[in-house]
């Protein structure tokens, strides 16, 4: 019975309607933490109607499939007579949901997974639904070639648009595999078209983005020049993003035509002239976009939006578009129009802007805190507060973005309405990582007085009591994390490896005082970029023991970065110069309290500005690291700035 990716027929619907699960760093989970995505493939022999999906779930870090599971959704009795077996346990297994031992092995962790499968995915009938659609869609394009199948269609669009909000909150991401298919030869996404005219480059960008990601995930640092180590994820081994591709030499000068992007759909309940608007202005406006003109394509953009707001939304420019146009204005330096064109869509276009306001907001807030508007921040947290597990990857970041620039205030408030909420989600694995920092809100008060006493302890303890929190907050924690942090008397390096495990966290904590003292952190940012540095010292958020060094010799920093500093198949700047913005200030604190470090701090700086350097390159101009985190040596988030 071969099966076969649903995406080599359907790439577009593939795409937006993959379902993962996120486990976030800090929870609980047996499954170490990171994206998974749950690639769905169906039967392809004709004539079958096994009715069964079989499931590969690929670990977005790893870029490898670690477990196969499958799933039947008709009963026993349909199977028994589909099998023509009346062995039971035959039976059982076809039904499912099991995992597939002869394709992978029965693990824990595919143990672990079948669990959530059954728990998270299985469990919600309009998830089902969806893989009962895409099997039916998937088989009439085996069985008939599948015109009433093809992409675009109004039937389909509407029931892929109305199924979407299932994967709320999820990534739309995953590693795409290119279909065996001649240059020549129709497109199997269904448009048509010449394959090479249609989705061989976007294929072909997205297996090298794949390759790439295993090269930097893999490859051991290799000797560069004069036998300097060569960065992993220097700029030649980072993939290209959607934003640098070029046409290739078969499209040169052939730009795509209105009908390549509006569907029928798009145009379902307009007039005669609207619709004649609507693919009159994509006619203009696809050769700009195919060219990236930032300036070009923001003007249309405004233009349409200032002569027909009604229609705008029906350009679908949520789709692709307006993160193109985005990135162009970033690359570009041109910071100030794209934060005007994001303000404008959010004001005059609520509806389209909700439909991808995680990662609208997320620039948002990064591109007023460029221009020195930090006080229009709070202000950009509706839809996440509207629909708290609606977009957690996304919000992870923002909070991730606010603990970088030293924005506590903000933070806090936005911990008090979404926390529990988030970690209460049911599509969310592992939601405490904001739920962390609304618990260290009701430490902040003592940190601020130097309280670390006992009675300081019960009141701590009283206000974590009076959140009615959904985890238990011990007194043996706030006590630890209250002394470690407000004594100034850095522990002596462990004697042994075995000490190293107990030690490396009240280093951490003392790290964090300093910087907050030293360095001018409010107390959650300087417990951010402390953490930062352990999980480098303890190896990574995976949890792996660092063996009792502490050590930030290029080589493993860069291969620290190139294996966990990833965001999809790209790098994440923020989290590499986060890393690097830490290491830069534990080089003065070992010096000044004779720490561990492996080097003086003048190397150790030295090696820190090199790779900021590389990253600032991989990462490029739009990436939200090099932005916010441009000098190490001049942290800008302090004083004035961070309350202007």
């Amino acid at each position: 019975m071969p099966f076969q990716d649903f995406h080599d027929y359907f790439p577009d619907v593939a795409e937006a309607e993959l379902r993962t699960l996120t486990i976030l760093p800090g929870g609980h989970s047996a499954v170490p933490a990171g994206r998974y995505g749950f690639v769905d493939m169906y039967c392809n022999e004709h004539g079958c109607d096994c009715r069964r999906v079989f499931f590969t779930v690929v670990s977005q870090a790893l870029g490898k499939t670690v477990a196969i599971l499958s799933w039947g959704w008709e009963d026993e009795d349909f199977y028994a007579k589909w099998l023509k077996d009346g062995d039971a346990q035959n039976t059982r297994h076809l039904k499912g949901p099991s995992v597939e031992p002869p394709f992978a092995p029965r693990t824990e962790l595919a143990n672990q997974f079948l669990k959530m499968a059954d728990e998270l995915l299985l469990s919600d009938p309009n998830y089902v639904e969806r893989i009962k659609r895409h099997y039916r869609m998937f088989r009439e394009r085996i069985e008939i070639g599948g015109a009433a199948s093809k992409p675009g269609s109004p039937r389909l669009d509407e029931q892929a648009q109305e199924d979407r909000s299932l994967g709320a909150g999820m990534s739309t991401t995953q590693p795409i595999r290119k279909p065996s298919i001649g240059r020549n030869s129709p497109c199997p996404c269904g448009s048509g078209r010449k394959y090479k005219k249609c989705c061989l480059a976007k294929d072909e960008a997205a297996s090298q983005s794949r390759n790439a990601e295993l090269q930097l995930s893999r490859t051991p640092v290799e000797d560069g020049p004069e036998g300097r180590p060569r960065p992993q994820f220097s700029p030649d081994r980072v993939p290209p993003s959607a934003r640098d591709e070029t046409p290739s030499d078969d499209e040169s000068g052939e730009h795509t035509s209105a009908d390549d992007w509006v569907s029928a759909s798009d145009l379902d309940g307009l007039t005669d002239e609207q619709a004649a608007l609507v693919k009159s202005w994509w006619q203009e406006f696809a050769p700009i976009y195919e060219e990236r003109d930032a300036d070009a394509m923001t003007s249309r953009i405004d233009e349409f939006l200032e002569q027909h707001p009604e229609l705008f939304g029906r350009l679908r420019l949520d789709e692709e578009v307006i993160f193109e146009v985005g990135g162009a204005l970033q690359a570009a330096g041109q910071h100030g129009r794209y934060l005007e064109l994001l303000q404008r869509l959010r004001r005059d276009q609520p509806e389209m802007y909700g439909r991808v306001h995680g990662w609208l907001d997320r620039d948002l807030v990064v591109e007023l805190l460029v221009a020195g508007r930090r006080s229009e921040v709070a202000g950009c947290f509706g839809y996440f507060r509207k629909s708290p597990g609606e977009a957690p990857d996304e919000l992870c970041a923002v909070v991730d973005v606010l603990l970088a620039t030293n924005c506590e205030t903000e933070l806090f408030a936005l911990a008090q309405d979404l926390a529990v909420p988030v970690y209460e989600a049911p599509d969310v694995v592992g939601g405490d990582f904001i739920l962390d920092w609304l618990i260290h809100a009701q430490l902040v008060p003592a940190l601020d007085r130097r309280d670390s006493s006992d009675e300081e302890i019960g009141n701590v303890l009283d206000r974590l009591e009076q959140l009615d929190l959904p985890v238990e907050v011990s007194a043996t924690w706030v006590a630890d994390e209250l002394r470690d942090t407000l004594d100034r008397s850095v522990p002596k390096p462990p004697s042994s490896k075995k000490d190293f495990d107990r030690y490396l966290p009240r280093l951490i904590r003392h790290f964090t005082g300093w910087l907050h003292d030293r360095q001018g952190l409010t107390w959650s940012s300087a417990k951010f970029f402390a953490l930062r540095l352990g999980e480098y010292v303890g190896g990574g958020r995976s949890g792996r023991k660092s063996g009792g060094t502490l050590s930030f010799k290029q080589a493993q920093l860069d291969s620290y970065i190139a294996q966990h500093c990833k965001k999809f198949f790209c790098l994440d700047g923020l989290a590499a110069m986060s890393l690097l913005q830490a290491v830069w200030w534990y080089a003065e604190f070992a010096s000044e309290n004779a720490v561990p470090s492996g080097d003086d701090a003048a190397t150790i700086r030295g090696t820190a500005q090199r790779l900021a350097q590389l990253v600032r390159e991989a990462a490029g101009k739009e990436d939200e690291g090099p932005l916010l985190l441009a000098n190490l040596s001049c942290y800008r988030w302090t004083g004035s700035a961070a309350t202007a």
